[in-house]
């Protein structure tokens, strides 16, 4: 995925950039609806960092139960 901001989008159905605007979308619906506000931006960032910290904790719970 090149993320470079001077390169013109491809919102085709299906391409990286079209997936990541509804993941962004997505991210930002499920924001305001627990925060009960309006969205802000770096949802995305949020959502994705979120997920990522609940995967490294669920290995280490995992890791040390075994």
């Amino acid at each position: 995925m090149n993320l470079n901001p001077f390169r013109k989008k491809d919102y085709t159905t299906g391409s990286d950039d079209y997936n990541r605007m509804l993941a962004a979308n997505e991210a930002r619906t499920e924001e305001s609806g627990i925060n009960n506000s309006r969205w802000a931006p770096g949802a995305l960032r949020r959502l994705k960092n979120k997920e990522r910290w609940g995967n490294i904790k669920s290995s280490l719970r995992s890791w040390w139960h075994n």
